[in-house]
């Protein structure tokens, strides 16, 4: 669950600096964090990524001036030859 990269489009469209992001767990960063039930629904949706099953949901997420906007969001399990997980791989579109 630890976020090992983020995109520039990902960090500058919200306004976060890669230090704010880089080698936390994914549900504790603050695309997230302003909200506890939305930290648990990531934190439960890595953990099904990690068992291999693709989460998608459509929710909401803050930037850094504190404003809620609406992702549709896709955790996806990537897996090597032999089926195992490797990595999960986030994106997000806004559909605010």
């Amino acid at each position: 669950g630890t976020l090992l990269e983020a995109n520039r489009l990902s960090l500058e469209a919200c306004g976060y600096a890669k230090d704010q992001v880089i080698g936390k767990k994914f549900w504790d960063c603050p695309w997230w964090s302003p909200l506890p039930s939305l930290v648990k629904q990531i934190q439960n949706g890595a953990t099904r990524a990690a068992a291999g099953e693709l989460f998608q949901a459509e929710l909401p997420y803050f930037v850094a001036d504190g404003s809620e906007r609406i992702v549709n969001f896709i955790l996806m399990p990537i897996k090597d030859e032999s089926g195992r997980v490797i990595f999960l791989a986030p994106t997000g579109t806004d559909i605010t």
